[in-house]
């Protein structure tokens, strides 16, 4: 690293610090409102889409397009996604101007310049550049602290589908790299259009110009302030644990899933044992709380050293030194922001005091997820076989899933994809066959074992099931339709098993007219995308994709009395948060694991039981 560049780091360093509790004040300041913002776009956003037909999901997705709800829903989410975009990123690089410059940092100038600004992006550059960023905080996983980006994502059935083809692998990572080298040569264009005034198009010319001429000076000194930023993240980490494995090892003895009633905490009936494992709960809660505010925070301030180094850079290499390097003349006065960081404290005691004396309630479930095996028998065996059922029923799960299509001659059998090329080489579809036909069609064990297996007819799977566990039976393909409703559940009521079925698929005109016309039958949609009050859809489980299934969505479905499966969940982190959140079940390949994660979840402490929860609502 030159010497200036070192000279450069000092002199940001000791800006930043003097402005410190005028940037906390800003980011508590600006998420809360940010949430409290996003909360009313988001109320809109559902008003709009319940209006003439409840919410549209990618199971109804079709006959929404041509409505009028459509383009007025497309101007909503664009105007959530901006306005996010303006209050974390533009308010910022307006924050590190006035540090920079010497000024005291005031929320509403920075919020007001920041909307005005938006106007200079109303032009196709302007909407290309505000594009890019969504795109790349999504693709990245970075970038704001609480963006409406994170809404824009792959779900997690197509990055499975990404990672297990090596062409898919590389066109993704390609992606991913142009991403980034574009981010580099990009990297000045909001300072260019904010700061001086410049055209969005001419901005990014005038940053792709900067970049040429200083990368050698420019990177090795962004990438110092990132490691050096992200090392101290990691000590923070370390030395906020320590506290909590303290209090985790006094608690071990504790009587796992203790039952305090709050009532009698109140009336002073309680006993020693429960005041005493209530005062650890508070303390968990309150370490947990405030170690997640801090290490939140410093991400945050990482984000906006990092923007500060850019503005520091871009007036360097522009000859506007002298806009950069104005001292901080006089203390600033602290006391607003030493208000807000007081009032997060009495709100950290607040929530501590209601989850330690409400813990039960609140942090505990009262009963396990059900564990529901994909294709049949997930990984245990070959994919929608007889085996797979026997597996799942062996392991104790709650159900199995499959699939199921309708033959040319108007048979059902077991299939997930359109045709039978995958498994048996064939590339026909099995509207194309018979019955008779496919039944010498023989399937490779997906185990990798060699064995050859026969495809299942519809009513082998429900023979195998009846009486034994619950088969989530998915209506699928081009067949999906009302006569393969009928049709089924003639045969399920001739096999006197309609109490171990539940209908469901990614159709939500077919799961209607089962609700309506079959209501004896449970129902299920699947969806892996959005928007309205999706528990008013007319069924009784709603089936959601990992990134859509949010503790906010799952309270409102079961406060209408419905029932939220999450599905296809496979890694162990995410079992672990959906087995530990209110959804009702999973629906995995892993089932070995599911069963391992929900052992562990099960002997865990109450310290254990904190971490997990609040780090999760911290996630969300």
């Amino acid at each position: 690293m030159s010497q200036r560049n070192k000279s450069e780091n000092k002199y940001s360093l000791r800006l930043f610090i003097g402005a410190l509790p005028e940037i906390i004040r800003f980011h508590t300041l600006i998420g809360i409102f940010m949430v409290a913002l996003g909360w009313v776009i988001n109320q809109l956003i559902k008003g709009v889409a319940q209006a003439g037909g409840g919410a549209i999901t990618t199971a109804n997705m079709a006959r929404s397009l041509l409505s009028w709800r459509t383009p007025l829903l497309l101007v909503l989410i664009v105007a959530l996604a901006v306005l996010f975009v303006v209050l974390e990123l533009f308010a910022q690089i307006y924050m590190c101007d006035d540090i920079l410059a010497g000024r005291a940092i005031r929320m509403t100038a920075l919020v007001r310049r920041s909307l005005a600004a938006v106007r200079r992006f109303f032009n196709p550059g302007g909407a290309v550049i505000l594009l890019y960023i969504i795109v790349a905080a999504s693709l990245y996983g970075l970038g704001f602290s609480a963006s409406q980006a994170s809404g824009f994502y792959l779900p997690t059935y197509a990055l499975d589908v990404i990672f297990s083809t090596p062409l898919y692998i590389m066109a993704y990572c390609a992606v991913m790299a142009l991403v980034f080298v574009l981010g580099l040569f990009v990297i000045f264009t909001l300072h260019a259009v904010l700061l001086d005034g410049r055209r969005p198009g001419e901005g990014l010319r005038h940053s792709a110009g900067l970049f040429r001429r200083h990368w050698k000076r420019f990177l090795p000194g962004i990438l110092a302030v990132f490691f050096l930023g992200t090392v101290a993240i990691g000590a923070a980490f370390v030395i906020l644990n320590l506290p909590g494995t303290g209090l985790n090892a006094a608690m071990a003895d504790l009587p796992r899933g203790y039952v305090v009633d709050p009532e009698a905490l109140f009336n002073a009936t309680a006993s020693q044992m429960d005041y005493w494992v209530t005062a650890f709960r508070f303390l968990s809660v309150f370490v947990t709380f405030f170690r997640n505010y801090v290490l939140a925070m410093m991400v945050m301030l990482l984000g906006t050293v990092l923007i500060m180094w850019v503005t520091l850079c871009y007036f360097a290499y522009t000859g506007g030194e002298g806009r950069g390097e104005a001292p901080r003349t006089a203390r600033q006065r602290h006391g607003k922001s030493i208000v807000v960081i007081a009032l997060m404290l009495v709100l950290m005691l607040l929530v501590s005091s209601l989850a330690a004396v409400f813990f039960n309630d609140v942090l505990m479930r009262a009963e396990p997820a059900h564990i529901v095996a994909h294709r049949t028998g997930g990984v245990m065996a070959s994919e929608n076989s007889l085996e797979g059922v026997a597996a799942a029923i062996k392991k104790g799960c709650y159900g199995c899933e499959t699939d199921v299509q309708r033959t040319g001659d108007g048979g059902y059998i077991i299939n997930h994809d359109d045709d039978f090329r995958r498994l048996t080489g064939v590339g026909k579809k099995p509207g194309e066959m018979t019955m008779a036909e496919i039944a010498e069609l023989r399937i490779k064990d997906t185990t990798g074992s060699g064995a050859e297996l026969p495809v299942p007819t519809a009513e082998e799977m429900l023979l195998a099931v009846r009486g034994r566990v619950k088969l989530f039976l998915e209506l699928k393909g081009v067949s999906a339709d009302r006569r393969m409703a009928d049709d089924l559940v003639r045969l399920i009521q001739k096999l006197d098993c309609a109490d171990d079925i539940v209908f469901i698929s990614l159709q939500y005109d077919v799961i209607d007219y089962v609700e309506r016309t079959y209501p004896e039958f449970e129902t299920g949609v699947l969806m892996f995308g959005g928007i309205g009050d999706i528990a008013r859809l007319n069924c009784d489980l709603l089936i959601m994709e990992e990134h859509m299934a949010t503790d906010d969505r799952i309270d409102e479905i079961h406060s209408l009395g419905k029932k939220a499966y999450v599905w296809t969940v496979n890694t162990r982190e995410g079992l672990h948060y959906f087995l530990n959140s209110d959804a009702d079940g999973v629906i995995t390949d892993q089932i070995e694991r599911a069963l391992e994660v929900q052992a562990e979840l099960d002997a865990r402490t109450d310290y254990d039981v904190i971490i997990d929860k609040f780090d999760e609502l911290w996630m969300d």
